[in-house]
This record gives structure tokens, sequence and C-alpha cells, in this order.
């Protein structure tokens, strides 16, 4: 009770923006109140010092012991060391060059003979060829290095001069000119014995080179196995050695640690000291009337102030359809009605048009494309654009859902994440994003093999990917254009999840390709001037692709009790409650921002 009664007088403060501490005693006795405090003082500052003493202490008996422990570590890891260099015949750890070099001039050999073989082989290929054709022999480089050849080519065609000659004087049956024929048909054995000899000769060379490659084969194939042999215990030898150079820096690292610790405990002083002592107070000090009547009247001030702050910030965001077509100038193209958290936990809405095509969810996605019909002369695009303004709108959820819609309603759909800054989709359907259209468009990869499919809905999508480089200058070339032009002739529809324009310049350059963008407008979030700065923005830069906007996470019960009973929300849901559904209402996200002092 006593103790109680005396920590309830007791105050112990921080003086703002420093590191003061106050301490305060509430007594009907001035003299009293001074004594207590300054006995408090003292008394803490003699516990510091007894309680900094024991711990130094245990500290010191604590590394003695690690000390001892870590320097019998390091002796044994480093006889461990010296040991297997020993029983491992390794001088060093370089041991292996030796055999690298060897090996590296033996690939070299083989290389080369590799290459003169296939060089011997087109040859003799090429001289077989010649010889089952019966002609051509002469324009052979073989042959025509051949000096006999020549020679007896030379004596054939003398023969063949004198047989003319002859052939004009005399008869065929003539001795001359038998003489003659007898002595061309020599020549030409002779010259068919040379060629044969010729060919013979290059199929040795061959089988020399095809020797001398297969012994270059086998000599490397001996020294790449005494090299995994080396590189096996110089591999074991690095790690000994590692193992034996980290505890001698522990070891090191205690021992000046303990020296430290041996220096401070010989000048131990108390972390804090006394600024000033408790003074015997000659006024009471509660209770204090100009003061509490100062913290009241700033109170009822900040109060009203936060009042208008807030009533002003939920004004920043757009309540209806109307007010977004008034200030941006677009046309609405319906309403998302936000899903429940907890619902969103179980069956978030890119699994939910799949599971319940006939939800809430799932008219809206048919309210949107009908709408798309509608903007484009009756002709859906062939190419669609989702953004937003800022992140957190709900546009990759809606890119996704919509192009399962669109496959459900037999549309050959692809989808491309193009949000190439902090891509969203592979995390929606769970799959990696090693490759994607980034790969495709620096051609690192073909696009067929970036496409992946949808088995739960009959999609293609193809992910992000990791870009090396700024994404827009991807974007930017004519090779996304190219790609979305082919592509076309083989899909019904190519819906692209883009950055948000405020974000990146991602989506003023992929608006200029495609031929509808749908901008997403968060109900009650996204503020009125970012939402028109974003149009603007791609105004600016000469989109004209814009078929207009959705306001997405609509609490569509706020919505139909906030008055716009002609809203196309308000009719949605009546129509659906005639059908016996329920619509899902918009999960409100709340930040708060906590700060701490130190």
């Amino acid at each position: 009770m006593i103790i109680d009664t005396f920590l309830e007088r007791l105050t112990i403060e921080t003086v703002e923006t420093s590191r003061v501490i106050t301490i305060k005693f509430e007594s009907a006795d001035p003299k009293k109140s001074a004594l207590i405090v300054n006995t408090l003082l003292a008394t803490y500052l003699e516990n510091q010092m007894e309680h900094k003493r024991a711990a130094t202490e245990n500290a010191i008996e604590w590394l003695e012991g690690m000390v001892a422990s870590l320097r019998t570590q390091a002796a044994k890891a480093k006889e461990t060391v010296d040991q297997f260099r020993r029983d491992s015949g390794l001088i060093s750890a370089n041991g292996s060059d030796l055999t690298s070099q060897q090996i590296s001039e033996l690939t070299s050999q083989r290389v080369v003979a590799q290459g003169e073989l296939a060089a011997s082989e087109a040859r003799l290929q090429r001289l077989l060829a010649m010889v089952r054709s019966g002609g051509g022999m002469d324009s052979a480089q073989e042959v025509l290095s051949s000096p006999l050849v020549q020679s007896l080519r030379q004596q054939e065609a003398e023969v063949l001069r004198r047989r003319s000659e002859y052939s004009t004087r005399y008869g065929d049956k003539h001795p001359t000119m038998v003489e003659v024929r007898a002595e061309l048909r020599d020549l030409r054995a002779k010259i068919k014995t040379e060629v044969d000899k010729i060919v013979e000769a290059q199929s040795n060379e061959v089988a020399i080179a095809r020797a001398r490659v297969a012994a270059l084969g086998s000599s490397l194939a001996q020294l790449e196995g005494a090299a995994v042999d080396t590189n096996v215990a110089e591999a074991q030898i690095a790690d000994l050695e590692a193992e034996a150079g980290n505890a001698r820096e522990l070891y090191q690292t205690f021992l000046v640690r303990l020296a430290e610790t041996r220096a401070q405990k010989e000048i131990i002083q108390p972390d804090a000291q006394i600024i000033s002592d408790a003074a015997i107070p000659i006024a009471p000090s509660f209770p204090n009337k100009p003061k509490m009547l100062a913290f009241a009247g700033l109170g009822s001030i900040i109060l009203a102030t936060l009042t208008v702050l807030v009533a002003s910030s939920m004004q920043r965001g757009f309540e209806t359809s109307e007010q977004v077509e008034r200030l941006l100038r677009l046309r609405s193209l319906g309403l998302l009605a936000g899903v429940p958290f907890w619902k969103a936990r179980v069956t978030p809405p890119e699994e939910l048009i799949i599971r319940e095509p006939f939800s809430s969810w799932g008219e809206s996605m048919q309210g949107l494309r009908s709408n798309l019909f509608l903007s484009n002369g009756s002709l859906h695009p062939k190419t669609l654009l989702f953004t937003s303004s800022l992140p957190k709108e709900g546009k990759t959820t809606l890119a996704l859902s919509y192009a399962r819609f669109c496959a459900a309603s037999g549309q050959k759909v692809l989808l491309i994440d193009c949000d190439l800054a902090k891509p969203k989709l592979h995390t929606k359907l769970h799959v990696d994003n090693d490759q994607g259209i980034a790969e495709v468009l620096t051609d690192q990869i073909a696009m067929a093999d970036a496409i992946r499919h949808d088995s739960k809905s009959h999609i293609d999508y193809v992910t992000s990917g990791h870009p090396p480089f700024a994404a827009t200058e991807m974007l930017s070339a004519q090779k996304m254009k190219d790609l979305l032009a082919q592509l076309s002739w083989n899909y019904d529809l190519i819906v692209i999840d883009s950055s948000p324009v405020l974000a990146v310049t991602d989506a003023h350059v992929l608006a200029q390709l495609v031929e509808s963008t749908v901008m997403l407008v968060q109900w009650r979030r996204t503020p009125r001037e970012v939402a028109r700065q974003a149009v603007n923005r791609l105004e600016s830069m000469g989109v004209k692709s814009v078929a207009g906007f959705v306001l997405s996470k609509v609490n569509t019960r706020k919505y139909a009790h906030s008055g716009y009973s002609a809203s196309g929300a308000l009719n949605y849901r009546n129509n659906a409650r005639r059908r016996g559904r329920k619509l899902i209402g918009a999960q409100a996200e709340v930040a708060a921002t906590v700060s701490q002092r130190h």
C-alpha cells in the first residue's frame, strides 16, 4: 500500500528533443519532496555502477573461456590442413596449372586435327565423286599438283595431235594408226593408275588424320581424369584452409575483445549524471490553472482542424460516374463492384469469374464488354489496354478477369503483362516470371516460347520478364508495334496490362499502339486532380485510343444510398436483387502512420 502510494506520487519524464530525464515527487512537505528525489538519483547512479561492474566481470570470465577454446580450434584446424597436404601429395593449391595447360594445348591440337580430318574427308569424297562420274578429274587439285599426271596428260595431248594428223593421211587399219591408238590406250591406262594412287593416298591421309584425332582424344580424356582428381583435392584443401582462416580470425577477434573488456573494467562510469539536484519548492505545483486552460484551448483548435481536414479529404475522390464524366470528359464504360476482403481471400475476383460467371463480377465484365462494343462502332477492339492513374487501383485484376470472360465467350484471347516496373500477373496466376515480353523485345527468346496457356480459362498469356534497361525504350520500339500486328492475325483479342500513367511513361507509348484504352478510376480513392492530370498527360502525348473509364472497387450499397438513384450502379444493384444475387461491397483500405521517438 505504501509502495503504491509512493509510485503514484512519483513522476519520471523525458525532456523533449533531448536525453534529459526529469524526476518529480508530489508531497505536502516541500523538504521531503526534495530529499526523496535526490536520494533516488544517488541510488540510481550507484546501482548503475554495480550492474556494470558485475556485467563486465561476467563478460571477462566468458571471454577467457571462449579465447581458450578458440585457440585450440584454430591450432587443430591448421594441423588438419597440413596433414591433408601431406596425405594428398599437393604442395600448393595451384598444382593443377600444368595439367590445365596440357589440357588446353591438347584441346587446341584436337580442334586442329578435327579440322584437318574434315578437310581430308571432304577432298576424298570429292575425288571419289569425280571418279564415279567418270570425268572432271583433270580439274582436281590433287591431279593438277601431280607432275607425273601432268606429264602423261601432255603426252596424251601429243598422241591425240598425231592421231588427228595421221587420220588425214592413212586409213584406220594402217599400222601407223594402229600404233597411235595403242599408245593412246597405254597412256590413258597409266593416267588412270596414277589417279587411283592419288585417291588411295587421300584415303590413307584420312585414316591417318582420324587416328590422330582419336589419339588426341584419348590423351585428353586421361588428362581430364587426372585434373578431376587434382581439383577434388584442391577443393578440399581450400575448404579446410577457409575453416582454419575463419577459426584464426574468430580467435583474434575474441582476443582483442577480451583485452578491451579488461581495460574497461578499470574505468567504469555511470551512464547518467546529475545535472542539478532537486531544490526545495517555494510554490505548490498543482493545480496549474493557466496551463490547464491553455491545453484545453489548444486541444479544441487541433480537434477542429482535424475535423476540417478529414471532411476535406473525403471529398477528393469521385462519388459517381457523372462526376468522372464531367471532370475527365470521358465516357463511362461501367462500374466494378468491390469484393469484400474476407471473400477475396477465399476466391479472388479473377478466380470468381471462372467459378461463378453469373455473379455480380461477371455481370460487370459483360457490361464492360457491351460498352466497348458500342464505343468502337459495334466492333470489339482487337487490342485493348488497361491502365490507371496510380498503382493499386485494380487494373491487373480487371485485365485478367476480362480476358478470362472473353475467352469463356468463345474468343481466342492473349493477355500480355507490360507493367515492367511492378508486374503482378505472374503472382495472380501463381507462375514464375523468368521469361516474358522483356526477353522477346530484347531478342533473347521467340514470342512463341514466351506464350503460356492458362488451363483454367483457356487464355494464352505472356508475363513481363526482367527488362535489362529502361522499359519505355523497349516498348516504344518498332518491334512492339510489329509484334502486336503479327499477333492480331492469331488472336481475336489482345489484352495488355500496362503501368500506371503517372508512375512511368510506358502507358503513353502502349496507348498509341492499341485500338482502345480503358482508364480505371477507384471509387472515393483516386484524387480528382490526379485523375485529371493522368488524362491530360495522355492527351498531351497525342493518345487517341482512350475509350472511356471504369469506376472500380465500388461499394454499391453505399453508392445506392448516396442519393444517386439514376446512376448505373443503383440500377445494376436493383437488377441483381431481382435475380436473387447479392452484390459484393468494396474493401476499404486504411493506412496508418506511426511515429516513434528514439
